[in-house]
């Protein structure tokens, strides 16, 4: 498969799930016509959970472990099926990703309790590299391209081993 296909297909995915390593809030859309008015809430609580969620998952990436991104997710959750199955192919072609950055460029708190965290987050994919998983391997790895901004919903619930996400919803 050559190179394009392979770029195009993990930006896609890495967009579905969020990384953030740059947090640049600023103010977001109102929303729907009579859902009343929205602000931007500045939560370093909420940045922190979100950037150390992220970090975690770089982590799998890197390691490519399925079973370190099942931690990161509730079990049913769709974004961990589409998350794992990326990974996946990116194993099956002899590839590890690392040093994936996201960039968030808004971040709005729609809920938030002690155990359930919803997230309007606006955010891009701003690059990683795709490595040989052999050392040695004859396969040259390759820088991975930023994307576009895009916004979605997030929802992390709070376990007794750290937050997990349920769900990444497209805004």
């Amino acid at each position: 498969m050559s190179r394009v296909p392979v770029i195009a297909i993990v930006i896609v995915v890495l967009l579905l799930a969020g990384l953030g390593v740059l947090f640049w809030p600023s103010p977001s859309a109102p929303g729907p016509a009579g859902s009343g008015p929205r602000t931007t809430v500045q939560s370093p609580w909420a940045h922190r959970v979100l950037h150390e969620w992220d970090a975690a998952r770089a982590r799998c990436w890197a390691r490519g472990s399925d079973r370190c991104l099942r931690r990161l997710y509730l079990r049913r959750s769709s974004a961990l099926a589409a998350d794992a199955a990326l990974l996946a192919r990116w194993r099956q072609r002899g590839y590890r990703v690392v040093g994936i950055r996201r960039q968030v460029l808004g971040l709005e708190v729609l809920a938030a309790s002690r155990k359930r965290l919803v997230l309007r987050v606006t955010d891009r994919f701003a690059g990683g590299t795709a490595r040989p998983r052999r050392t040695g391997s004859s396969g040259a790895g390759f820088r991975l391209p930023g994307s576009a901004a895009r916004t979605r919903v997030l929802v992390l619930v709070k376990q007794s081993d750290g937050w997990r996400m349920r769900r990444v919803a497209s805004r």
